[in-house]
């Protein structure tokens, strides 16, 4: 199936990428290009310093001091936008102009109407487009997409799923309306497509959204209650001010399967069938990830899981597709939509929202 990641991608000619922004997140993202041996061509900031010192630690030959220029630059064909997320959309629009492949951080947009106008540019341009939810990528997930698919554990009716970290004051872009802070596009994502894996990638067809709201505006908690049609519900919980458990558990009418800890970036999955009342006969499948040879340089865990995620771009381009099955650009906007209507129930507007 065309889900299978693990050995295709060898053979890929390599595309020649550009990383827009030079913070935490894109130096773990390049980190994982390095891995996988891609070539990076190119590094943009906001501030030239800060895209020259990010080029001179990652080997990187060619640093801008605006992402325009990184934009231009015909030696790149695809981006890697790893900026704030209300720079997003106007990022992705500029990169795809001037004819890029583009790869955009999760969430893709602040709102469901970003997210529409950059599917459409892409699907115009005839460039290929992902959201980085690169979860969806990992082994271990696809692992449990197959079990659910064959019916294993018969239909899954049931998602459980929780997200939390505790942040640190330092991390003011959570805390900030006009940095489209919150839990639900930071980490909520996460979550909602947790649950869409196991309903095709469908909408929810009813949404029942509750939280708390920080002093600064944001969704500092929350917990989503979720149903797809007549296939099965959700329950889903975030926060950005504490750790959680963090595994997702889908329920079938015959069994169950669970992502292990941490369930965004796992490296175990459990499957469990149905013996008896109570009784499972259970197997756990784990994954080697791949080794960052200086892992301390990674500035969040996991991400040497990027890798995946990369492979199977690079597949994508090389086979002439300008959409991962891993994740959709359907199931982006159906995202986004979700998330619009959640914020709507909990009260959370962006300045962007106008």
């Amino acid at each position: 199936s065309e889900l299978e990641t693990n050995n295709k991608y060898e053979n890929s000619l390599m595309p020649r990428w550009g990383i827009l922004g030079a913070g935490a997140i894109s130096n773990d993202f390049a980190r994982a290009l390095k891995l996988v041996g891609s070539p990076i061509v190119a590094v943009a900031a906001s501030e030239l310093e800060k895209a020259q010192k990010f080029a001179k630690e990652l080997e990187i030959p060619q640093a801008y001091g605006s992402y325009e220029e990184l934009a231009k630059d015909p030696e790149v064909e695809i981006c890697y936008i790893g900026t704030i997320h209300p720079s997003h959309h106007k990022n992705v629009l500029m990169c795809m102009n001037n004819g890029k492949h583009v790869v955009c951080e999760k969430p893709l947009g602040v709102n469901a109407k970003e997210v529409k106008e950059m599917v459409a540019m892409a699907k115009e341009k005839k460039v290929f487009f992902l959201e980085g939810m690169w979860t969806r990528f990992f082994p271990a997930v696809q692992k449990a997409r197959e079990v659910i698919e064959s019916g294993q554990i018969g239909d899954v009716k049931m998602v459980f799923a929780d997200f939390g970290f505790k942040s640190t004051p330092d991390t003011k872009r959570l805390y900030d309306l006009n940095m489209a802070g919150g839990a639900l596009l930071d980490i909520g994502v996460y979550v909602l497509a947790a649950a869409s894996l196991a309903y095709g990638g469908a909408k929810p067809t009813d949404i029942k959204a509750t939280g708390l709201i920080g002093p600064s505006g944001v969704d500092e908690y929350g917990s989503y209650s979720l149903r797809f049609a007549d296939k099965g519900v959700a329950a889903l919980t975030v926060t950005i001010k504490a750790e959680t458990p963090e595994v997702t558990t889908y329920v079938g009418t015959r069994g169950y399967v669970r992502l292990n800890s941490p369930s965004h970036a796992p490296t175990s999955v459990l499957v469990a069938v149905t013996a008896d009342r109570g009784k499972f006969d259970e197997q756990t499948f784990r994954y080697t990830p791949p080794v960052c040879p200086d892992p301390s340089k990674l500035k969040f865990p996991g991400s040497e899981g990027f890798a995946y995620q990369i492979k199977a771009v690079e597949a994508a381009l090389a086979s002439g597709r300008t959409e991962c099955v891993e994740f959709s650009h359907a199931e982006s906007v159906a995202m986004a939509e979700t998330c619009d209507e959640i914020r709507a129930q909990l009260g959370v507007k962006y300045p962007m929202d106008e």
